[in-house]
């Protein structure tokens, strides 16, 4: 839909906080013309009005479905603000938040059935799926095939161009009720919560067909970060940048950078969960996070990827390699450089080699039982999924439990199970030269060493950059030596600071590029 630049616009007294809303007019003719009037509210008279969340392209087509036999007033970023004003502009944008707080209800624009590829039929029953899920109902997967045009439904709804943008996070998260339209068809966004959270409860008590699986996956991970950010205002900014990563924005400035993400979070959370990811924006440093690429949600291997950074972010909650020292945040000497103190734990001398020994471990105990515990990070997941994953420190009975794993008796260790999955995938297994086992990204190269940074609750692989043909470190603290990041890693017999012995005398500055 063209927005005509010869639009009057009714004049704004922005010092009282006014915006601009449409009366969209009833269609009472078969005409398909869009017709509306416009008005001026103020958000200190607590005007009754909705609000429209869309991806551009689709605004004409949004307006025919939500028509009704009687005027709605809605307020649409597009139309409602002066594009060529930057003033007015300017003050709308500061006002989006409370716009959409007091919308009584924000309609969430999908498409139409043409362009999501769904018939009638199809859209019908994926609203019955979707209410039996919140209803705890799970009967339906006793017999897919009967629902094979609801799975096909709900993983065209998942992965339609709204979820690429990342402005619709807020108009999803922010007013007091939501309604997902496609089509002539609605369902209200509190459902998809509860059909969401009512699968996740299920986890391991369900068999969702194979070739659905990615479907499933898409939905309850889109689904349950809103669910999150909304219970959770004061989430750190690392965390909800990886949750809305995969959504796409015109300015990458509207995603923030990540050096104000470890500024405001004042650790090095934002490093952890890498796995190996390699940057696509150019000259981008090793220990930022490409908060502009976007992974391809509609490839579950990316969407697995995303979801990696929460199985290591559980970690960061459980471990204190660093004895939780205070983070020391100095710009590097050149742009994109950053300067962190810490100490160096080891080199790495093996990668992905056998592990298996015989005698003590050199942190104490055995070997079988080091081996176990850094297969599952020495956490295990808890098979009940939901808002917040329930999570616990191992336990001598899980390394009897990962034994009748390996034996191939899975009745009674499907938490165990879940935690080797949930900490192994994209990740490899390496020794140091003292001995020590630990597992990090697969991108780890013998000669890499693992260090601990200061506000870094977890060890970090290290790679020594090398400066005019030598990668040797320098001699000098005062000189320091220059790294690009690696990776998170867990070290068994190290994560709870029993490293930190004598940091002081070991402290080091290094500079990550």
């Amino acid at each position: 839909m063209a927005i005509r630049q010869s639009l009057i616009f009714p004049e704004l007294q922005l010092e009282n906080r006014q915006f601009r809303v449409i009366e969209l007019l009833p269609n009472t003719t078969q005409s398909q013309r869009i017709e509306c009037k416009m008005h001026v509210a103020s958000l200190d008279l607590n005007p009754t009005y909705g609000a429209l969340s869309y991806v551009t392209t689709n605004l004409e087509n949004a307006l025919k479905h939500i028509r009704k036999t009687e005027p709605r007033f809605i307020w649409i970023d597009a139309v409602c603000i002066n594009q060529n004003d930057n003033l007015e502009k300017a003050h709308q944008i500061n006002l989006m938040g409370d716009l959409y707080r007091k919308a009584d209800c924000c309609m969430i624009w999908f498409g139409d059935l043409k362009s999501l590829d769904i018939s009638e039929d199809q859209s019908a029953q994926v609203i019955k799926a979707l209410n039996l899920f919140a209803e705890d109902d799970m009967s339906l997967f006793a017999d897919p095939a009967a629902w094979e045009g609801a799975f096909h439904a709900l993983k065209s709804l998942m992965t339609c161009a709204w979820w690429d943008r990342i402005w619709t996070v807020q108009e999803a998260v922010l007013p007091l009720a939501g309604l997902v339209v496609w089509g002539g068809f609605s369902i209200p966004w509190q459902t998809l919560e509860k059909a969401c959270l009512g699968i996740l409860n299920h986890n391991g008590g369900i068999e969702i067909p194979p070739n659905h699986y990615d479907t499933f996956n898409i939905f309850t991970t889109r689904v349950v970060a809103v669910i999150l950010i909304k219970g959770d205002p004061y989430m750190p900014p690392s965390s909800c940048f990886w949750r809305f990563r995969d959504r796409e924005a015109t300015d990458a400035r509207d995603k923030h950078t990540a050096i104000s993400v470890i500024q405001s979070s004042e650790n090095l959370n934002s490093m952890v969960g890498r796995r190996g990811e390699v940057s696509i924006t150019p000259g981008l440093a090793t220990w930022a996070t490409d908060w502009v690429m976007p992974p391809k949600v509609k490839d579950s291997d990316h969407l697995l990827h995303i979801s990696r950074f929460w199985s290591d972010d559980r970690r960061w909650k459980y471990f204190h390699a660093d004895l939780d020292k205070e983070v020391v945040f100095l710009p590097g000497p050149e742009e994109g450089m950053i300067l962190l103190d810490g100490i160096l734990v080891d080199t790495i001398m093996a990668v992905a080699s056998p592990l298996m020994q015989n005698g003590s471990y050199i942190s104490g105990g055995s070997w079988d039982d080091a081996f176990w515990r850094t297969v599952v990070g020495d956490l295990i997941v808890g098979i009940e999924t939901g808002q917040d994953i329930p999570t616990r420190v191992a336990t001598p009975n899980d390394g009897k439990l990962f034994q009748e794993y390996l034996l191939g008796n899975f009745d009674q260790t499907r938490e165990v199970e879940m935690s080797i999955e949930d900490h192994v995938i994209n990740k490899t297994f390496f020794t140091t030269v003292q001995g020590y086992i630990g597992i990090g990204p697969g991108t780890l190269k013998v000669g890499d060493e693992v260090w601990i940074l200061y506000g870094g609750r977890l060890p970090f692989a290290l790679r020594k950059m090398t400066a005019g043909g030598s990668s040797k470190r320098s001699k000098s603290k005062r000189r320091p030596s220059h790294f690009s990041l690696v990776g998170d890693v867990y070290v068994h017999g190290i994560m709870q600071g029993e490293a930190m012995e004598g940091c002081q005398e070991k402290l080091e500055t290094v500079i990550l590029h």
